[in-house]
């Protein structure tokens, strides 16, 4: 395992998401969500209300929206490389900038749900959520959408985590993720430790940004 801390100059939804997919102590990765297959373009909902909130027939995204953004499938990278590069580069040098992102997250598994619980599920689900990072030279500003709420976040390190999944029964057999945090001292294994405590207050404030899982 190899981990890069990318400083700068002077320095994925999460809840939801674990219980929509698979449980992340079973893939050894934070706000790694159901292993849906990554041969298909991920299919933007049709209906009449644009509004990107709670609930199956209110959660439609258009073209324009999604256009210019690292596009995830399931919190693993499926279009925009360029763009997080581009990002990464930047950010690296201490030169402000930003990215958009957008995590498209497959709906609920039926056949996991009694009849009840899959319609509690369906009311939560939000096909899309959208986040953006801006760099302003030494600070990572990090904005997501939950449903109709927006929500901002402050971290001072943007570090880059590589490596073999602990668990060796993980579809995948490497990663590389990107985390927002506040301690570049910190290792992946730690995080993910944390993530998977019994102990609710022990969690490491962060957020994965990027994710790509590399498949044999």
């Amino acid at each position: 395992m190899g981990m890069f801390g990318v400083t700068p100059a002077r320095s994925c939804v999460c809840r939801v998401l674990v219980r929509l997919c698979v449980p992340l102590i079973l893939f050894s990765v934070v706000l790694v969500l159901c292993a849906a297959g990554c041969d298909a373009t991920p299919a933007v909902p049709t209906g009449d209300d644009a509004d990107p909130g709670q609930g199956t027939d209110n959660h439609t995204l258009d073209d324009t929206t999604l256009q210019g953004r690292v596009l995830y499938k399931d919190m693993d990278i499926f279009d925009g490389q360029d763009l997080w590069d581009e990002f990464v580069s930047k950010s690296t040098s201490g030169e402000p900038c930003t990215v958009g992102l957008a995590f498209y997250l497959s709906p609920p598994d039926e056949s996991r749900y009694s009849p009840e619980a899959y319609n509690e599920a369906l009311k939560d689900y939000q096909a899309y959520r959208l986040a953006e990072i801006h760099f302003d030279g030494a600070t990572y500003h990090y904005t997501y959408t939950e449903g109709r709420n927006e929500y901002r976040r402050a971290y001072k390190y943007l570090i880059r985590y590589s490596g073999k999944p602990a668990n060796r029964t993980a579809p995948f057999s490497e990663y590389v993720y990107y985390v927002l945090l506040n301690d570049n001292t910190l290792t992946w294994e730690q995080i993910e430790a944390r993530m998977v405590s019994s102990q609710s207050d022990v969690g490491i404030d962060h957020r994965v940004v990027y994710s790509d899982r590399i498949y044999d």
